[in-house]
């Protein structure tokens, strides 16, 4: 089956399922994986109120929300990343997000300083170190390849 069919049934099963907040998880990751970010905030929602303040699922809504608000980084979406940092300060995904949200508010120092320990925390040479290597050239602050 193909990633639409096996939303659908996922969505499905978790009619009859409504407390699975692992289910919920998988589908919010299939849905914005999909473009389909109204429909993955919905159901990030669903399962954070299920499984908490967990960090990286935290941050996969803050960046879902962004999206859905054309790529702003909404006063929710900035405390979901504020609380996954606390949790997880070490998130890269986190560390991520908030580095973008900091230089979309001008803030080129935090993004800096979000984007370097995020460096930090991937494997060298993967595609997440080469995508925050060329973030922190384009902030004018060099990075490791």
């Amino acid at each position: 089956p193909d990633l639409a069919q096996s939303m659908a049934s996922l969505a499905a099963r978790l009619e009859l399922e409504p407390d699975n907040g692992l289910g919920w998880m998988t589908l919010a990751r299939a849905r914005f994986e999909f473009g389909l970010h109204a429909e993955a905030v919905q159901a990030y929602a669903r399962a954070h109120r299920l499984l908490g303040d967990e960090p990286q699922l935290l941050a996969e809504y803050a960046e879902a929300l962004a999206l859905r608000h054309d790529g702003v980084f909404t006063p929710n979406a900035r405390t979901l990343l504020a609380r996954a940092l606390y949790l997880q300060p070490r998130n890269a995904h986190a560390l991520w997000l908030a580095g973008l949200a900091a230089y979309a508010g001008g803030d080129a120092a935090s993004a800096v300083e979000s984007w370097k320990k995020a460096l930090a925390e991937v494997p060298r040479g993967g595609a997440e170190a080469r995508r925050l290597t060329r973030a922190l050239r384009a902030a004018g602050a060099g990075g490791r390849d």
